[in-house]
């Protein structure tokens, strides 16, 4: 049999094939998927921690829609053990603004800065949405790459369209 194609090259023996198979596959599972993995992740906690700030920030418009000067809360104090917490003054809160730093705000400082770390937290979800994409999109390729290694239809798993969205 004649190893040659048509543009004067040679043809990968079956071994070769093989080895190029198992190395896309090494890559596809070594390092995209782990990679889609962690940006799916990384999207999830900030989508979590956008929905931490709007409750904050429907509780802090009740308060100030009702001028509600004092009242007893319901608050988190960590690894979702609960305590029952008076707030003597509603004046000033303390707001979670990065890496477990807080401030004082009024409430109307919160608001605003609720409203401004929400639309960054929004904008870090949709970056991390396009690179899950951009992943999804080259395990597809890679995906492809195997199967035409394998004299197999280019498609990808049916699973695949579960990553992003």
């Amino acid at each position: 049999m004649n190893n040659n194609n048509e543009i004067g090259g040679t043809l990968p023996t079956e071994s070769e094939k093989l080895e190029k198979i198992k190395k896309y596959e090494e890559f596809l599972n070594e390092r995209l998927k782990k990679d889609l993995d962690t940006v799916l992740l990384q999207r999830n906690n900030t989508y979590n921690e956008i929905g931490e700030y709007m409750r904050l920030k429907s509780t802090l418009e009740m308060i100030k829609e009702n001028q509600i000067k004092s009242t007893k809360i319901l608050a988190n104090i960590g690894s979702d053990c609960f305590l029952h917490v008076k707030i003597p003054d509603t004046n000033y809160v303390f707001v979670d603004v990065a890496q477990g730093f807080q401030v004082q705000f009024t409430i109307d400082e919160a608001l605003d800065f609720i409203e401004v770390k929400e639309n960054y937290l929004r904008e870090n979800a949709e970056k991390y949405t396009e690179q899950a994409v951009n992943i999804q999109s080259n395990i597809r390729i890679v995906y492809e790459g195997i199967n035409e290694l394998m004299g197999l239809p280019a498609n990808p798993p049916k699973k695949m369209k579960r990553f992003v969205h």
